[in-house]
């Protein structure tokens, strides 16, 4: 299941990764590896062994990829799938084996349905879904059916992940975390300047926060700065108390989608500042 840790290589032709490193190293500095992706259509799904570094082909489609998830067996992807047409309203969620294998379209609607969350038992998946006047967070079994609406905030929530009995996730650009009941919805970062626009495509805040194993920190990344389209963002780590807050990166680069280690002890990121990498940092 290692060599799975890092299949969030989505529809790119050519990927840049270094070795591991205690600490964010100076892009500009350091030694890459030009790997080529193995390639039938427009997107993929691909695994990378980290001990051989080779990259193999799970599932190609011509429609986008995005939000692609494992489930905690180890046995299936979950992701959004953009279907037959162009636009967020033909996003749905679709699940295929870990071979590629057994594709499964779960959601069949004209709105978006994006970014699923598999539940600790596999059992069941949250998912962002905008079906009424905003995104909002839902709640399905794995195969797609008893869909319902756990939590509308009244505003856009995204970025959902969900460990143990608890969700994290994105609300007026700072960290939530809410009950799978549904209950309970409270704040958790309070970044400064959250939800001011400036000239990104984003406002400042905090988004796509992730859990550790077991729950007890939650990763995410923080747009610090504006001197890209897309932002400047720096990777932090939060107790779920919402206590001891702490800057894991401090370079402002376009980095973020922290995603954690099966043990816990490492964080694999993307960063952005001249050319597509990959990342891990010991914690």
């Amino acid at each position: 299941m290692k060599k799975f840790y890092s299949a969030i290589l989505l529809g790119l032709l050519i990927f840049t990764i270094t070795s591991c490193s205690p600490a964010i190293p100076d892009p500009t500095n350091t030694p890459t590896i030009e790997l080529t992706i193995p390639r039938q259509e427009n997107w993929g799904i691909y695994s990378l062994d980290l001990s051989t570094e080779k990259i193999k082909l799970i599932y190609s489609t011509p429609w986008r990829i995005s939000g692609l998830r494992l489930d905690p067996s180890g046995d299936r992807f979950a992701f959004s799938l953009m279907i037959d047409g162009d636009g967020h309203d033909f996003e749905e969620i679709c699940t295929v084996n870990l071979d590629g294998s057994g594709f499964q379209r779960l959601t069949e609607n004209d709105t978006l349905d994006t970014y699923p969350a598999w539940s600790p038992g596999g059992t069941r998946m949250a998912f962002l879904a905008w079906r009424n006047d905003s995104m909002d967070i839902f709640m399905m079994n794995a195969d797609g059916s008893d869909q319902r609406l756990l939590y509308d905030s009244g505003s856009h929530d995204g970025d959902v992940h969900w460990v143990g009995d608890q969700l994290v996730y994105t609300q007026n650009s700072q960290i939530w975390m809410i009950n799978s009941d549904g209950s309970d919805a409270h704040q958790i970062s309070d970044p400064p300047r959250a939800g001011e626009w400036g000239q990104a495509v984003l406002p400042f805040g905090d988004y796509d926060p992730n859990f550790n194993p077991d729950g007890s920190k939650i990763a995410f990344e923080r747009m610090v700065a504006e001197d890209t389209q897309h932002g400047n963002y720096d990777i932090f780590l939060i107790n779920r108390d919402g206590t001891g807050e702490t800057p894991l990166t401090t370079n402002s680069n376009t980095q973020g989608l922290p995603q954690w280690s099966h043990a816990g002890d490492r964080i694999v990121l993307f960063s952005l500042p001249l050319k597509t990498r990959v990342y891990t940092r010991f914690i």
